[in-house]
């Protein structure tokens, strides 16, 4: 015969806790049982409750209490991979990381601190990018008005670590964080991976996004960063006015240049799509149509830039549907479907 817990194994986490939850009504329905036998079941069950939650809520605590770092970072990949990194160094326990779900090169980002803001990006957004939607839903704990909560809610004893990379998302993602953060007392250090000394990926290309870093650089990272100092309080005022800046802007694309943001036009970005399909069409043997796909690849080979896939294949429709460029395929997802430029005398 099997037991309980074999037996409990069939049900999913939905299923167990409704199950949990249907017992402990019909054993707390029982406390005011006429029956003794009924009566002592039900309180027994329902101080095994209690002290369920009371053990699991002072463990809680305690975690919480052990974590004297939060890393912010902003990407959920870079994210996993910080907390591997802390994980092989022996220091998961003691740091905390929270991780936004943004590209903030790419959309508007015009009074993003607000909810309004927040809505207009995100219809935006969706309006345009393939699979946005089920994205954000997917990624609730990560969506830009969880993030805020999280960082409001950090208390002040414990230090900041901000890691960003020589890129408009991150740099933009920086300048937002700290202006969520102006009037914390916290130590907030910045860490950016691109001016970061000795890395071996340094080497062979200029590190201007975190995910161009593996875990042996990471490491390396957290360990270099142990002596970095807190921003000062000027440091701060500047990011914070940087931010309004930003926030006044309506552009929907931004690049990283000479140290600043640079707003963009989207006419700039498929000025670069096209070279890219040109470049790619000069060694095609399929009659000069490319994958979707190597069109982006090339393009990210080319321009050290952070900018969204998704928001990239916007564009490459955008130039589709205005007659620049052809192709043919599924237009479903981008290594199913081929472009080129159009050819006016034959298509």
């Amino acid at each position: 015969m099997e037991s309980i817990g074999e037996r409990l194994k069939e049900l999913n986490d939905y299923e167990a806790r409704k199950l949990l939850n249907e017992l402990l009504e019909l054993s707390l329905s029982r406390l005011d049982h006429e029956d003794k036998g009924q009566k002592t079941l039900a309180k027994y069950v329902s101080d095994l409750f209690s002290s369920h939650i009371a053990e699991a809520m002072s463990r809680r605590l305690a975690e919480e209490q052990r974590k004297t770092t939060v890393h912010l970072i902003f990407g959920l990949s870079a994210a996993g991979s910080l907390k591997v990194s802390l994980s092989k160094l022996g220091r998961r326990m003691e740091n905390e990381v929270i991780a936004f779900n943004e590209v903030f090169s790419t959309g508007p980002i015009h009074g993003l601190e607000h909810a309004e803001g927040q809505r207009y990006r995100d219809m935006w957004l969706a309006e345009r990018l393939r699979n946005h939607a089920f994205y954000q839903l997917a990624n609730r704990d990560h969506q830009i008005e969880r993030i805020i909560e999280r960082l409001s809610a950090i208390p002040e004893g414990k230090s900041i670590d901000i890691w960003c990379a020589d890129n408009a998302h991150d740099q933009i993602g920086l300048r937002f964080a700290l202006h969520i953060l102006r009037g914390k007392r916290n130590a907030i250090r910045v860490i950016n991976v691109s001016e970061q000394s000795g890395l071996a990926a340094a080497k062979e290309k200029r590190i201007y996004a975190l995910g161009l870093l593996n875990l042996d650089a990471y490491m390396q990272i957290i360990e270099q960063s142990k002596s970095a100092a807190a921003l000062s309080d000027d440091n701060r005022k500047q990011y914070e006015m940087a931010w309004q800046k930003l926030s006044d802007q309506k552009d929907t694309l931004r690049f990283w240049e000479n140290g600043e943001v640079r707003a963009a036009t989207e006419e700039e970005l498929d000025s670069m799509l096209l070279e890219a399909v040109k470049r790619l069409e000069s060694q095609a043997i399929n009659d000069g149509y490319v994958r979707a796909g190597a069109v982006i690849g090339d393009l990210q080979e080319h321009v050290d830039q952070l900018i969204d896939f998704g928001f990239m294949e916007y564009r490459l429709w955008h130039l589709i549907s205005e007659g620049t460029l052809s192709f043919r395929g599924l237009p479903i997802a981008m290594h199913q479907y081929e472009v080129r430029i159009k050819r006016r005398n034959k298509e």
